[in-house]
């Protein structure tokens, strides 16, 4: 299940930046440690586990963007952005505030 385990770390990386290390490797444990989560990626592969993992990549270059302001940070996120409404249009609901962050 490598796709299931794989936002996990996402999330592991995505905890310092956000809310601190503690909490982000708490997030990290938490999820690994339920194994409802493992259904996930039996059950509807596509949908649930790439988007999670997308999502939590999308907000791991926003922050990157948001910190640089570098025009490969950009083009690399628009790139990331492009993938994932391919995969998964729902994830467009985010587009707006994740841009907002970084330009502001």
């Amino acid at each position: 299940m490598p796709d299931g385990g794989s936002y996990g770390l996402t999330i592991c990386i995505l905890g310092p930046a956000d809310a601190g290390a503690r909490i982000g490797l708490w997030a990290g444990w938490i999820l690994d440690a339920r194994p409802f989560f493992y259904r996930w990626s039996t059950s509807w592969i596509w949908d649930f586990t790439a988007s999670a993992l997308l999502l939590t990549l999308l907000l791991i270059a926003t922050l990157d963007v948001a910190g640089k302001r570098r025009d490969e940070s950009v083009l690399g996120l628009g790139g990331l952005w492009g993938l994932s409404a391919l995969t998964n249009p729902a994830l467009l609901s985010v587009l707006p505030f994740t841009m907002g962050y970084a330009r502001s």
